[in-house]
């Protein structure tokens, strides 16, 4: 017999009615799923108690605790990413569950979290994943293209949020990745001091290669953008995108990053991850508009929280 998580307590406590309450309003509302982004055991009781139909997905940083409940039957994924707010917990574990095609495109979900790095389960939200990324929807309907697209937009995304959170050696760092239509962009953007990526042949250079990821950490600091085409492959770094003389802001109140990373996007078919030196918040744009933003935690969340 395989090893099962223990129990945390007999006494349902704070966390154990919070999993009750997200278990009665899945019911309620019939929800596809109910996420639990997890940073520790979770109540096996409750887990064999939960209703067939509603389909749970556990999103655990550990991986031996994955590995233990897929053994036994559990939807389940290794999600780890840098200490964020709880919304943006949430959404970054949505998007990595429907990239390892745990969760639809077109679900309802109830999710529970809790504090950064804590035991504890406090938190339930409920989003509709066409609301919360209704233009990566569309990849749905793109034929040839959605199965490639979203992993790299998910490797991306996952770079962006380690350098939002600790940037390099604890300084801020703010960068941007442009995802797609790689030749339109090149012809509206030019080099900038060197492109570390050229003349290196392109499995060396894929962003959805774990091993490519200090590297590209480390070439955040050039100035300019970070090119990458659908398949992943990095054609360029340090581009920088030309903007029109007296182009006026696209995004009211937000800075020259965001506005030209909203003007590429405008004007081609591609997608772009930006990182802001200001305040370590990661924000994917396209056609123009900001689809959503993540959130690092706040200090007093981390002063809370020590042990993260």
């Amino acid at each position: 017999m395989s090893a099962t998580p223990k129990t945390r307590t007999t006494n349902p406590g704070v966390a154990g009615s919070v999993l009750e309450a997200a278990r009665t309003l899945a019911g309620i509302i019939k929800a596809d799923h109910i996420l639990v982004v997890a940073h520790s055991d979770i109540d096996e009781q409750w887990l064999s108690e939960t209703v067939p139909g509603q389909a749970v997905v556990l999103a655990v940083e550990s991986k031996r605790r994955a590995t233990v409940y897929e053994r036994e039957g559990y939807k389940t994924l290794e999600h780890r990413s840098p200490p964020l707010d709880r919304f943006s917990r949430i959404a970054h574990a949505i998007l990595s569950a429907i990239s390892a095609g745990l969760i639809e495109y077109r679900a309802l979900v109830v999710s529970v979290t809790g504090p950064i790095g804590g035991d504890a389960f406090d938190s339930i939200t409920v989003t509709r994943t066409t609301a919360l990324f209704r233009e990566l929807t569309v990849l749905e309907q793109e034929t040839g293209r959605k199965s490639h697209l979203l992993p790299v937009i998910k490797a991306t995304l996952d770079i962006a949020l380690e350098l939002g959170a600790f940037g390099i050696e604890g300084r801020p760092v703010g960068t941007m990745f442009v995802i797609g239509d790689t030749a339109s962009v090149l012809k509206l953007s030019r080099q900038g001091m060197f492109n570390p990526f050229k003349g290196y042949e392109d499995k060396y250079k894929n962003i959805l290669d774990p091993a490519l990821r200090g590297t590209v950490r480390e070439f955040s600091q050039i100035d300019g953008a970070f090119i990458v085409r659908d398949d992943g492959v990095i054609s360029a770094g340090g581009r920088l995108l030309l903007m029109p003389k007296g182009t006026a802001p696209i995004l009211k109140g937000m800075g020259a990053r965001h506005n030209s990373a909203a003007f590429i996007t405008k004007e081609t078919d591609s997608i772009a991850v930006v990182v802001s030196q200001t305040t370590g918040s990661v924000t994917l744009i396209s056609k123009g508009r900001i689809l959503f933003t993540l959130n690092p935690a706040s200090r007093t969340a981390s002063a809370l929280y020590p042990h993260e």
